[in-house]
Order: C-alpha cells, then sequence, then structure tokens
C-alpha cells in the first residue's frame, strides 16, 4: 500500500514492506508482472511467456514459431525455421524437431506426415519438406523415415511412387532399385511378369521367343546359336515339332532330301537293309521283292522263275 490513505498498489505495481518510500508504488520490471492489486512484490514471467514493457499485468505468451527459455524474459526468440517448430502452439518454452517422417512447412506449423511416395530422414537438416522417392525407389506408407528399392523382379522409372511395377514377359530385373527392365536376348524367355532372369531356350526350340523348331527341324541342347533350327538331313526326319534331333530312316525307307517330316519306302524292286539311307538300291537279277514296298532285302527266284536287273516280281520261265 501506499500514500496518505494506504491505497492498495495497482496491477502491474508493487511496494515491498522494507521499502521506506511509502508515498508511491513501484513498476514491476520488463520480464515481471502482477495482475492483482496491493502486491508486495511482482511475478518473474514464467517460460514461454514474455514481458517487453515494464507495469505489466500479465505477460503475454511467445507466438507460434517462437519461444523463451527461461523465466523473466523480456521477449521471445525466433524458432530456426529450417529445422525447428512450436508446431502451431503459442506459449512454447522450446522448439522441437519434427519426427522422422514429419515436416513442417515454417517455425509456426504443425508436423505433418510425409504423403506416400515421399520421405523424410530423422538426420535430414532441412525438416521444412519431405523428399520424393528417387526412380528405382518406392514407399507405400505415410510418415516415412526412407524409401524402399524395388525388389528384383520390379522397377520405377518415376520419382515419388508408392508402389513399383512388375518386369513385363520377355524382359527382367535381377538386381534391387532399377527404373528399368532388361529384355531377354535371343535364345532366353521369361514367359511370366516380375521375372528376375530369362531362361535359355529348351533344347528344340529357338529364337526371340523360344518357338519350336517345325518338323523336319531340330536343334540340340548342345547349340549354342539359338537364332535358328537346323534341318534334318538326307536320310534322316523328324515328325514332330519342337525336337531335339531328328530320326534316323529305318531300313526299307530311304529320305534323299533334307528337312523332311517322314521317310518313304523303297519301291517295289528297291530295297534297302541299313538304316539312314538317301536312296534304296535295285535288286540284282533273280532276285526279286516279291511285289512288296518297302523291303530290307531281295530274295532269289524260286526254281522255274526268273528276273531282269531290277525286278518287281520273279516271271515264269518260258518252256523249252
Amino acid at each position: 500500500q501506499f500514500g496518505v490513505n494506504c491505497d492498495d498498489c495497482a496491477v502491474g505495481q508493487f511496494r515491498a514492506g522494507t521499502d521506506s518510500d511509502v508515498s508511491v508504488c513501484d513498476v514491476c520490471p520488463v520480464g515481471w508482472h502482477q495482475n492483482a492489486n496491493g502486491s508486495a512484490a511482482c511475478i518473474k514471467c514464467i517460460p514461454g511467456s514474455f514481458a517487453s514493457q515494464e507495469g505489466q499485468a500479465e505477460c503475454g505468451l511467445c507466438s507460434a514459431g517462437q519461444f523463451s527459455q527461461y523465466r523473466s524474459a523480456t521477449t521471445c526468440e525466433l524458432c530456426n525455421s529450417m529445422n525447428q517448430t512450436t508446431e502451431g502452439l503459442e506459449g512454447a518454452s522450446k522448439c522441437t524437431r519434427c519426427a522422422a517422417g514429419m515436416f513442417a512447412a515454417s517455425s509456426s506449423s504443425e508436423c505433418k506426415a510425409c504423403a506416400v511416395g515421399r520421405f523424410r530422414a530423422g538426420s535430414a537438416a532441412d525438416t521444412t519438406t519431405c523428399v520424393d522417392c528417387p526412380a528405382g525407389w518406392h514407399q507405400e506408407a505415410e510418415e516415412s523415415a526412407a524409401c524402399a528399392k524395388c525388389m528384383p523382379g520390379q522397377y520405377q522409372d518415376e520419382a515419388a511412387q508408392d508402389t513399383c511395377s512388375d518386369c513385363e514377359i520377355q524382359s527382367f530385373a535381377n538386381e534391387s532399385g532399377l527404373t528399368e527392365c532388361f529384355g531377354c536376348t535371343i535364345g532366353t524367355r521369361a514367359d511370366k511378369p516380375g521375372s528376375t532372369m530369362c531362361q535359355p531356350c529348351q533344347a528344340g526350340q529357338f529364337g526371340v521367343n523360344c518357338d519350336d523348331c517345325a518338323v523336319g527341324q531340330f536343334r540340340a541342347g548342345t547349340d549354342s546359336d539359338v537364332s535358328v533350327c537346323d534341318d534334318c538331313p538326307a536320310g534322316w526326319h523328324q515328325d514332330a515339332t519342337g525336337s531335339a534331333s531328328c530320326l534316323k530312316c529305318i531300313p526299307g525307307k530311304s529320305q534323299a532330301d533334307t528337312k523332311q517330316a517322314t521317310c518313304e519306302d523303297c519301291p517295289k524292286g528297291e530295297y534297302t537293309s541299313e538304316p539312314n539311307a538317301t536312296s534304296c538300291k535295285g535288286c540284282d537279277a533273280g532276285t526279286t521283292t516279291r511285289g512288296v514296298a518297302g523291303s530290307t532285302s531281295c530274295t532269289e527266284c524260286p526254281v522255274g522263275k526268273w528276273s531282269d536287273d531290277p525286278a518287281v516280281v520273279c516271271e515264269e520261265c518260258p518252256a523249252g
């Protein structure tokens, strides 16, 4: 109290009991306040508040993006705009960093989750933004601190994506984090999406799409040239597609041409006793195939009959 009538000191003022001058009250200094009448002392502003002028009844709260760490502050300090925030709150006693996977556009903004396809590492100096996942990487979850590489068999050619795409048929990705898939070379194939490697064409197949060799052709598994099938040679045949070898013509049959599906029976009066024959032999005089095609040998004419060279059948000897 003060004065002739011992009036109460006003708010923002005080007079200590040890003060010998009772004619006047003292004004609360900066950093202090008093919101009650008739006070003997002022009160320090608490952390998160300030009083920049004398005689304040209340301390003001630090604005969003500002803080005061100690008691009796006269001003508030600004948070570092690159990596600190008060998350939109007033009266902060300190600034904080957004957690990994979150960002604040300014020191006065709330921390928000990074969107899918983006991330922010906990060690990132700049907390005001999230970073796009680079091509070859993805992130399907919000609030992520890192991106994940595309796994083998997949790729991503754009940034800021939440998924990776499977490699198409006839292409592959044998490593993680790829931005494109590689095409299968001639003689190899990947017949399913998402392949990590191309498989060699099987024996009996050839070309970009590992097509089956046609009838009359073959490709052995040991053949390093997978671009083409080989023709069956004369004396051999193959009536099935996708074959790794050709078949010998059996005795009684021959084939003079290459790339043939079948062998031909030796005509009547001719024979072959060996496999993979390219032609048949005529029967010698006095022998015959007895009118049968596909013979493996000739037989002698019976007594009383004869034949020229070659002969289909034996004929009766003339009288005399």
